[in-house]
């Protein structure tokens, strides 16, 4: 069975390289604690994105700020909780793909603000 990679964005920002057999995700949850997860449809058909189905019901599970961020950029309008996977889109006879370059290129490698990162508020009267 051939490997597919992709990527685990956590809900702190940050994302990890993954990689699992292309008809199967028990490779995921060396990554992840799930019992099962949820195929959430995009727009683009170039990206496969994967989450807890029991993530929302979690009491620590936080919003992922990817979701907010990232995601719309593939048709994704919500938030979603906790850690999510991205992986290719399908081929002919639906097996997953790896992500494409293209996708890679699009997405940072961290979402968490440069070390001395400083908010400041603006009085806009």
């Amino acid at each position: 069975m051939s490997k597919v990679s992709g990527l685990l964005l956590l809900p702190n920002g940050t994302r990890k390289d993954v990689t699992c057999d292309a008809g199967s995700f028990d490779d995921l949850r060396e990554h992840v604690d799930f019992q099962w997860f949820d195929v959430v449809r995009t727009e683009d058909a170039t990206v496969s994105v994967f989450v807890d189905d029991e993530g929302l019901l979690k009491e620590d599970n936080p919003m992922n700020i990817w979701s907010i961020v990232l995601l719309p950029e593939f048709g994704i309008a919500q938030p979603l909780a906790g850690p999510v996977f991205l992986f290719g889109g399908t081929n002919d006879v639906g097996e997953m793909l790896s992500l494409s370059q293209d996708v890679l290129d699009k997405i940072p490698s961290t979402l968490r603000p440069a070390a001395g990162f400083e908010v400041r508020m603006v009085d806009l009267d």
